[in-house]
């Protein structure tokens, strides 16, 4: 099982390398700890949970990684309007290259599920495959390292394919309303 830590205090690059480690998300609003400024990082940072524009995938969700780069480049834009040096570097380390940060959410997966709870049971059905072949690419892209590069394509074509026709049915029954 995979978890994740958000520090967006001052200083708080020092928890990166102690807490650094396989199945590990380590996200904090400096790079070290002698960033000591009061950093922007956080209101962006939880901003981007309910942004659209930070869900980059546009699968409904924000993931961790998302999240991430969307208050980054929130700080580094308002850093640069005020004419301000850049004072604060958030860091993220997953051990994967924001692979495993790609696939986390803070937000729990009953609150996608729930919403899908109260659509009419053929919706229902179309969303929970969805949310499974979701869960499929994440998993894969997971795995990618690991494969022959030919069957890691082959697959991701297959289930990339497979959820374009699940979110085109989505869009279907709800324009149907």
């Amino acid at each position: 099982m995979a978890w994740a830590f958000v520090n967006t205090a001052s200083a708080s690059g020092a928890f990166l390398e102690p807490l650094a480690g396989p199945a590990r998300t380590i996200v904090t609003a400096t790079k070290t700890g002698g960033e000591r400024n009061e950093p922007r990082f956080a209101e962006y940072f939880v901003e981007a949970l309910g942004s659209e524009s930070a869900d980059r995938d546009r699968n409904g969700r924000v993931s961790i990684l998302e999240a991430f780069d969307y208050a980054a480049s929130k700080v580094k834009a308002a850093y640069e309007k005020e004419g301000h040096i850049l004072t604060e570097h958030a860091a993220l380390e997953d051990g994967s290259q924001g692979k495993l940060a790609g696939t986390q959410f803070l937000a729990p997966e009953r609150s996608r599920t729930a919403a899908a709870q109260a659509a009419p049971p053929a919706l229902r059905a179309i969303l929970e495959e969805r949310d499974s072949l979701e869960r499929q690419v994440n998993d894969l892209r997971l795995r990618k390292e690991s494969m022959d590069p030919a069957r890691y394509d082959q697959e991701l074509e297959r289930l990339l394919t497979e959820l374009a026709v699940k979110t085109k049915a989505i869009r279907d029954f709800e324009g149907k309303k």
